[in-house]
């Protein structure tokens, strides 16, 4: 039927050598996708236009006879193929590698996979990893426990953090009580002491402590922390110090471990070298030229901190974004904002600095 007919496009013709002649196939265009009628509910006929494509590509990958009228693959006998040959050593454990059978013959060469043979590193023993230990720097303890298991068990041994003390401890040095010598006897929070003593007596990390400027730390560091507590002081006649202690989600929360009845096991933690209450710890201090009121903003978490000039562009203003949940976007949200203008400095002190536990 004339009105019925459809187009009938035509297609690039492309020929590939293959034995004795060439195959012709055709590419598969978008009209054969585009002008297929939806399939009915159990059949599964395909149409002339595909089908074509199918035997022409069949074709194409099909192994064409060899000009000199060699047998078939399948004809062939295994004394036709060149098979090279495979260690016993390895054959007889039955890992021998794949990669080195290949069959040689007039038709084809197979190649099968390759299988991974490399040979195992060396172990050293757990002694050695110790004595290394010993000239491993404080910034380099993060890498050096990624080396290996072995190296990561030493990192998480007391031994470790006591043998990195004594490297650096200096007597002309005052240390505070909680961080003498003797608060290396007691596992429980061994690597936190040890860090905070590092404070004090590594050089490198003293020079990072002191105040180099004002307006040195960046406050938008702090964004995704709760705020645990707030507390503010007088320091002189025209300057006031307000002090937010924010954690982050998550960090310094004591496992506990329950024993074989069912019951919390008390005595869990006492050897627990990375125990630290103080873990994700940090103080924002902001340093105002004028006493203000500002709302509520305990058990909030700062989504968001804005830092600009202030309007007499003399000092800058400070402005703190709270919310209940971290995404904001999300309904019955609660929102605070709090507002310190003049700010004449603003300090942040994590919990391993000297300064953080003698913010009042």
């Amino acid at each position: 039927m004339p009105g019925r007919m459809r187009k009938v496009y035509k297609t690039k013709q492309s020929f590939r050598s293959g034995g004795s002649g060439g195959v012709a196939y055709s590419d598969v265009t978008v009209y054969d996708y585009a002008h297929v009628d939806k399939p009915v509910a159990g059949c599964v006929r395909l149409k002339k236009g595909a089908t074509v494509i199918s035997q022409s590509q069949a074709k194409m990958l099909a192994i064409p006879q060899n000009a000199e009228g060699d047998l078939d693959w399948f004809e062939k006998d295994l004394d036709d193929f060149e098979i090279a040959e495979v260690d016993k050593g390895l054959e007889e454990n039955g890992t021998a590698d794949q990669s080195g059978l290949e069959l040689t013959g007039n038709i084809k060469t197979v190649k099968t996979s390759k299988c991974s043979t490399q040979k195992a590193g060396n172990v050293y023993p757990l002694d050695i990893w110790y004595i290394l230990s010993n000239y491993i720097q404080p910034e380099e303890i993060s890498t050096f426990a990624r080396l290996c298991h072995s190296a990561y068990t030493v990192v998480h041994s007391a031994h470790f953090w006591r043998q990195l003390y004594h490297r650096f401890f200096r007597v002309d040095i005052s240390l505070p009580e909680a961080l003498g010598p003797a608060c290396v006897e007691r596992c429980q929070g061994l690597r936190a002491r040890v860090i905070q003593a590092l404070y004090y007596l590594y050089p490198p990390f003293v020079s990072t402590c002191k105040l180099s400027r004002v307006f040195h730390d960046e406050p938008h560091q702090l964004e995704g922390k709760r705020c645990e507590r707030c507390w503010y002081h007088h320091v002189s006649d025209n300057v006031w110090r307000f002090n937010f202690q924010l954690r982050t989600e998550g960090l310094g929360k004591r496992r506990l471990c329950y024993s074989n009845n069912g019951c919390v096991d008390l005595m869990n933690g006492y050897d627990d070298v990375f125990y630290n209450p103080l873990e994700g710890c940090c103080v924002l201090q902001v340093s105002c030229q004028n006493f203000m009121t500002h709302p509520m903003v305990m058990g909030l978490i700062l989504t968001k901190v804005y830092l600009n000039v202030s309007q007499d562009m003399k000092h800058h203003k400070l402005r703190l974004v709270f919310d209940s949940q971290i995404n904001a976007a999300q309904k019955g949200t609660l929102i605070t904002q709090l507002v310190l203008d003049p700010v004449l400095n603003v300090r942040v002190f994590h919990w391993w600095d000297p300064q953080y536990h003698l913010v009042k």
